[in-house]
């Protein structure tokens, strides 16, 4: 089943995920970053609106997330006092 987000979604793009692409593209074209970025560009462009996408590198949970990572650290915590 294919979904479509509507035109004004944001789409958030990890980093880490298309690192191999990424390095590979500006590795093949060391000498020509301007090629290398619409390749890139391009590639993108397969997942959404270039312009829409928001980019992260895996690290701190996003904003969004806190919350959850919150509340899950709470039940981690209640378990293992519960445990001992």
């Amino acid at each position: 089943m294919h979904h479509h987000l509507p035109d004004d979604s944001i789409i958030r793009v990890d980093v880490l995920s298309f690192f191999t692409k990424i390095r590979y593209i500006y590795t093949k074209h060391a000498n020509d970053k301007t090629m290398a970025q619409a390749i890139l560009f391009e590639h993108l462009r397969k997942y959404g609106n270039p312009s829409r996408m928001v980019f992260y590198v895996d690290g701190a949970p996003a904003l969004e997330k806190k919350e959850t990572h919150r509340e899950r650290n709470e039940k981690r915590n209640k378990a293992l006092k519960n445990a001992q």
